[in-house]
């Protein structure tokens, strides 16, 4: 599999460096339209020729220059027509626009030092010698992403970090399919909760809250699976709604024990003014898993940090049915945000009955350069923020500084469940130094309820393109 990954990537890279070229060579053929176009104009002004052959020879020109080609009744898109550019990746476009490439990527490596309370080591400390100081390679991803035809888009990307390749957002997509919007399939997240959805690349925080964490708590992993969403209301309403089937993390799964998934979510945004320094958004998801016979499902959380491991653990319970529900609220002022969710978790247990689990967190956080946090209707999460001066040696320029703080909690207890109950309260600040490479700081003080406290410390360097 590795193998097969880094073939496609090496073929990539060589198709982009033939269309670099090839783009080079289109630029250079456009300067030599131009020059015969000027030299067009003397012989016509010195009436070396007449008016009808000047302008026979212009059109000759411009016949070549805009001529469609065709083969075999398809079209054939030259480098002469698709334009190459950088804007936060590399870029190749057509004119028309209905055929786009982007090749992207990002780098974040973690540091961090994670120490404890002897109580709380004693309790969760695994081979894996979770306590100490260190680093990893949070992330190192390669992405091709693109459009062709218009409607139809897809995404492949894979992750390289842990020593092996795993595919994360790997699909195809309709786009403007009449009566039912949009329609994507393949190995994605599914459509549930706000900081799920939010990409890594634009959170507050390293990591996400203690319900948050996906296929851990409360919030699905990606999965294979078809699903239907668009926009409403002016765009200031999505929904979302898919069946999926629970995957590894290749998207595959195969054999008797099946566990199929239908999520479904739906926000509004009521108040969205002053091109998004003022917004309000409301959110509700439902997921509900379908388990086979002798199935197990699990509730566990760690610290908002991964370099540790779990904390809190229900370890697998015998269940027929899972229902998942989400609620959401987020507010931007200007430099000031507020963004909260809450989850519950309802299990159809065999061995111990109806089982209830819930988790939730609130955070906020402020820009002390003026920044504000850019919120997408048409995802109903948040995206890159605009950067009111980069930074710069030369000019002065300081880039952006935001500080953040946040509360999460999880209580994973009922009946004879007692997988234990944990607090973190976060605190962050983050340098941007451009829009796309920022330097993060966060300290966390997670309470794990009869056994301690931990006292963790991390940085991250995160480039994306």
């Amino acid at each position: 599999m590795r193998k097969k990954v880094l073939i496609l990537i090496v073929i990539t890279v060589l198709l982009s460096s033939l269309l670099l070229v090839q783009t080079s060579m289109a630029k250079q053929k456009n300067k030599e339209d131009s020059v015969s176009k000027e030299i067009l104009q003397i012989l016509y002004k010195n009436e070396q020729i007449d008016s009808e052959q000047y302008h026979k020879l212009l059109k000759k020109i411009h016949t070549r220059k805009t001529q469609a080609h065709k083969d075999k009744g398809t079209e054939k898109i030259y480098p002469r027509n698709m334009e190459v550019y950088w804007k936060n990746g590399l870029y190749f476009e057509n004119r028309e626009k209905d055929f786009k490439l982007k090749l992207g990527g990002r780098i974040l490596n973690d540091w961090g030092y994670v120490d404890a309370d002897e109580d709380v080591k004693n309790k969760v400390t695994d081979e894996n010698n979770n306590f100490g100081s260190g680093t990893e390679l949070r992330q190192g991803r390669l992405h091709v992403k693109g459009r062709l035809y218009k409607n139809l888009v897809f995404m492949a990307q894979y992750d390289f970090a842990g020593g092996d390749v795993d595919f994360k957002d790997t699909w195809i997509g309709f786009e403007d399919l009449p009566y039912v919007g949009n329609l994507k399939l393949g190995h994605f997240k599914e459509p549930f909760s706000l900081e799920e959805l939010t990409s890594r690349k634009f959170m507050t925080f390293m990591e996400r809250s203690l319900p948050g964490q996906p296929g851990r708590s409360f919030v699905p992993a990606r999965n294979t699976g078809v699903m239907l969403y668009d926009t409403a209301w002016k765009k200031n309403m999505t929904w979302a709604i898919g069946g999926f089937r629970e995957t590894d993390s290749y998207g595959n799964d195969f054999g008797d024990n099946e566990g199929y998934n239908l999520t479904t979510r739906l926000t509004a945004a009521p108040i969205y003014a002053d091109n998004g320094k003022k917004v309000l958004h409301m959110g509700l998801a439902y997921s509900h898993k379908w388990l086979d016979d002798n199935a197990t499902d699990s509730f566990k959380a760690r610290p908002e940090s991964h370099l540790t491991t779990d904390f809190v653990d229900t370890a697998n319970i015998h269940a027929s049915n899972v229902d998942l529900l989400g609620s959401e609220l987020a507010m931007v002022y200007g430099p000031f945000s507020l963004q909260g969710e809450y989850m519950h978790g309802f299990v159809d247990s065999e061995d111990s009955g109806d089982l209830e689990f819930n988790g939730y967190y609130a955070q906020g956080s402020y820009f002390l350069t003026g920044e504000h946090r850019n919120y997408s209707k048409s995802s109903g999460a948040f995206g890159r923020g605009k950067l009111k001066e980069k930074f710069s040696i030369q000019e002065g320029g300081t880039g952006a500084w935001e500080i953040a703080l946040r509360y999460s909690d999880v209580d994973l207890n009922d009946k004879d469940i007692h997988a234990g109950e944990m607090e973190d309260y976060t605190v962050g600040l983050n340098w941007y130094l451009y829009s796309n490479l920022r330097i993060m700081f966060d300290y966390i003080y997670a309470d794990l309820e009869n056994y301690g406290s931990s006292n963790i410390y991390q940085s991250r360097f995160q480039l994306e393109f």
